[in-house]
Order: structure tokens, then C-alpha cells, then sequence
């Protein structure tokens, strides 16, 4: 099984609604090591990120983070321990203002 650091995905969204920032490519496993959120306006925004499974929905039951407060121009680091996720398997994020917010997603595809 080979493995590859990479960026997992990133994006600043301009709506208020789940987003897409990685699907796990077929006959893959993905291992995220790092995420961040980065707020580059001067208001405090809400966030929510989702590790949903293959078929799975992004609700309260997949949730990692859930209305989680970032303070104006600041960052925060979400991942102490690595997250395994399965082929066809998705990490989504919402913001609570549009173009607030930028999420970083890095880590490990095993193949």
C-alpha cells in the first residue's frame, strides 16, 4: 500500500451552506493530519466541519466541530489525533458568514 502527503483540500466558500473540500478517491483511504481554519475578517465566525462516510449526510452525527467560534484574523488547529476516512468519503465545512473563513486540509492517501 503506498502512501502520499498532500493537500487534502482548501477553500474559502462565499455561501452559508456545506461545502465539499475533499472526496476520498475509489480504492483509497484517506488520513487527515492537520486541519485549519483561518478567519481573515474582523469578526468572530462560527464553523462546522463534517467527516462524512461514504453515503453518509453532514449532520449533528458527523460532526468533528459544530459551531465552533474563530476570532477576528485569527486561526485555529482542529486535528490532535489523525482522522481516517474511506473511499468515497467526504470532509465538508460551513461557515456562518460568506468568505469568512479558509479551510486547510493535509494529511495522507493511501492507495
Amino acid at each position: 500500500m503506498t502512501q502520499t502527503p498532500k493537500l487534502l483540500g482548501q477553500g474559502r466558500y462565499a455561501n452559508t451552506t456545506n461545502n465539499t473540500v475533499y472526496t476520498v478517491p475509489a480504492s483509497t483511504t484517506a488520513q487527515f493530519t492537520s486541519i485549519r481554519v483561518a478567519n481573515t475578517t474582523a469578526t468572530a465566525v462560527t464553523c462546522r466541519i463534517f467527516i462524512v462516510p461514504s453515503g453518509g449526510t453532514a449532520d449533528q452525527t458527523t460532526a468533528i466541530v459544530y459551531d465552533f467560534n474563530i476570532p477576528a484574523n485569527d486561526y485555529h488547529e482542529f486535528i490532535e489525533k489523525p482522522v481516517i476516512l474511506e473511499a468515497a468519503g467526504t470532509l465538508q465545512f460551513r461557515n456562518s458568514t460568506s468568505s469568512a473563513l479558509t479551510i486547510t486540509a493535509s494529511g495522507l492517501q493511501y492507495a
